[in-house]
């Protein structure tokens, strides 16, 4: 992939959203685009990083032996009035209707009703359970509050499981089967999940948990432990301290933590709802007509691809500048960068690896002699690390210190002109200083030490963070 082609550019971030700070930066830098109220487009970037945590869950539902297919989203009204849900959906305004000359449809918000359906007279017998499908795809829900941009939309990407087993005691072990395999995805996600003991709403059944990530970014409060997770929502019940007791053992709640989290995932063991309301059963070992015993377990991909983006910012003098992902869902692993004189080399790189099959390889063609094109705005500091004397003395004029260059910064420098710079160079810094001195440059900071840990003008190279270990630093120079 080349980032010419990608339509990307530089912007000017304006004052970002305090609650979402990193998805606000993805939809000012164009990475996604919002087309309404809760409906957005995502570029390649973002997309593969979405992709990435689909193969991340797939992964951990198929070392459980689910079995991956595919419902229909538009689906017609008589088999969600089979379940009794069809009106009470149609009540609370969630779920988008079509209406036409050969019947009426719906988008579907959840598959209970489908992936039952899909079940009848495929599995017939005992001999065939315990058995669990689940899909990956969109789902549509007319949403009152589109806040949150990914967290809340009308269009969202979804996970769904369904399980049916043949009793209660074989639904419970596949309820703790599928937790577990959320707490393994959510781990690869370089997410903390915390299991929040949940009402069941309208998906019915008879026990339910809240998969809540912590974030700052989250709608909810939880309380926790450490081990258990409790929604505040609970001490709005009336005798909630019996309840606590009597559920949870809990006689105390000064001692648990209060922390923001968002919910990214709920399950549900719904026992036999919707097996006996839609007339799907199986023939038990006695060659008896028997209903399923099912639980429904649901992600929503889209949220946890905002929360990813929220819970990895980067700050800088307390600000959120930026983005820096777990390496398990970045969009790509290997960048090519090169200036203008390499750039044949960088391309015959790049097609020697692509001919490899090396998965998320992307090239950057970067030509630093016209780096004065690399802003469209102005910039107050220029941070300049150097970990090798790099380029040679005989090249000394494509130094980024060079004269030449630093006639370039010129055109995207504010007035103040502040420059921080380190190296490990004694001769690259000697340089460095007297041209800074010809044009007047106000040095914020000057090292001859690469490892100085100085809060934000500590800028590390790939170089620092590699060799840190057991590296002998140059002494820093002061007073300049």
């Amino acid at each position: 992939m080349k980032v010419s082609r990608m339509g990307l550019k530089n912007v000017k971030l304006t004052e970002l959203d305090k609650m979402y700070p990193g998805q606000d930066i993805l939809l000012q830098t164009g990475q996604i685009k919002q087309f309404g109220s809760g409906l957005y487009a995502y570029d390649n970037i973002v997309l593969r990083v979405e992709d990435n945590i689909e193969k991340i869950i797939k992964k951990h539902m198929d070392k459980i032996d689910a079995i991956e297919v595919e419902m229909p989203l538009l689906q017609q009204e008589e088999l969600w009035r089979s379940s009794g849900r069809f009106d009470k959906y149609i009540k609370e305004g969630v779920m988008l209707t079509v209406k036409t000359d050969k019947g009426n449809y719906c988008l579907a918000p959840t598959a209970e009703e489908a992936i039952t359906k899909f079940a009848e007279n495929r599995i017939v017998s005992y001999k065939q359970l315990p058995v669990s499908f689940y899909q990956i795809g969109k789902k549509f829900r007319d949403e009152i509050r589109n806040r949150g941009y990914l967290y809340r939309g009308k269009e969202f990407l979804m996970f769904d499981l369904y399980s049916f087993d043949q009793d209660e005691e074989g639904l419970n072990k596949t309820y703790d089967k599928v937790k577990k395999a959320y707490f393994d995805a959510f781990e690869e996600l370089n997410l903390d999940l915390v299991a929040v003991a949940a009402d069941n709403g309208t998906i019915g059944g008879t026990r339910s948990e809240e998969m809540m990530v912590i974030s700052e970014s989250g709608e909810d409060t939880i309380l926790y432990d450490g081990k258990v997770g409790l929604n505040t929502e609970v001490l709005e019940k009336e005798n909630y301290q019996e309840y606590l007791k009597k559920e949870y053992n809990i006689t105390d709640i000064a001692n648990l933590n209060r922390l923001k989290a968002i919910e990214l995932g709920h399950i549900f063991a719904l026992g036999t709802k919707y097996s006996e309301s839609m007339n799907v059963k199986y023939i038990d070992q006695n060659n008896q007509v028997k209903p399923f015993y099912m639980g429904c377990y649901g992600i929503g991909v889209s949220r946890v691809l905002g929360v990813i983006y929220e819970n990895n910012t980067i700050k800088q003098n307390g600000e959120v500048v930026g983005f820096s992902l777990p390496l398990s869902v970045a969009p790509y692993y290997l960048y090519i960068i090169s200036n203008n004189d390499r750039t044949n080399e960088a391309l015959e790189l790049y097609e020697t690896l692509e001919n490899l099959n090396i998965p998320n390889l992307k090239i950057i063609v970067f030509d630093a002699s016209n780096i004065e094109n690399l802003f469209d705005h102005e910039i107050d500091r220029i941070y300049l690390n150097f970990s090798d004397p790099w380029p040679k003395k005989r090249h000394a004029e494509r130094r980024l210190t060079s004269m030449t260059f630093l006639n370039k910064y010129e055109n995207v420098f504010k007035n103040n002109k502040n420059i921080i710079m380190k190296t490990d160079n004694r001769n690259l810094f000697e340089f460095s200083i007297m041209n800074f001195n010809n044009k007047n440059y106000k040095i914020i900071d000057l090292s001859l030490d690469l490892h100085k840990d100085n809060d934000e003008l500590n800028i590390e190279t790939e170089y620092e963070i590699k060799f840190k270990e057991g590296f002998v630093a140059y002494t820093e120079i002061n007073g300049i």
